[in-house]
């Protein structure tokens, strides 16, 4: 971790000198004379060099078309795409098990008033039929002749 940051840090250092330093100069020696006073000139020459390479000039311009065509850059910091869309797969199987089990419920619950329902409708008819039948044994029925 410390070695990423120390990494990105350089990285962003040496983009600041090339903006600053070199890009808007055309000569090298303007380029010498407006070089940052905290790197020695001999240094600051083989940086010039290395830079205006042919091999460099061309990595660059691949570069830039690279990132001109991306569609979604990265700017979440140091969580990287893959562990994002391992958490969010691993939430949205969270978010599916609850609302299965939201639904095992509500199902449960219906089926049990529903027994209750049948069981009050049953205990109702047999509270009606009586007056007018008797009582009846379960499983008796009536069997009229005609």
């Amino acid at each position: 971790m410390v070695l990423a940051r120390i990494n990105d840090n350089w990285r962003r250092y040496k983009t600041t000198i090339k903006q600053t330093h070199i890009l808007p100069y055309k000569c090298v020696n303007e380029m010498l004379k407006n070089r940052p006073k905290s790197i020695p000139e001999s240094h600051f020459r083989k940086l010039i060099a290395y830079w205006r390479t042919e091999k460099v000039k061309k990595m660059s311009v691949q570069n830039k078309k690279n990132r001109a065509q991306q569609k979604f850059r990265h700017r979440k910091g140091p969580i990287n795409f893959a562990r994002i869309r391992a958490r969010l797969k691993c939430l949205l199987r969270l978010a599916k098990a609850q609302r299965e089990n939201h639904w095992m419920k509500t199902l449960w619950m219906l089926l049990h008033i529903c027994k209750l329902r049948i069981k009050s409708l049953k205990n109702q008819q047999l509270e009606l039929s009586n007056p007018y039948l008797g009582k009846r044994r379960q499983g008796e029925c009536d069997v009229t002749e005609e």
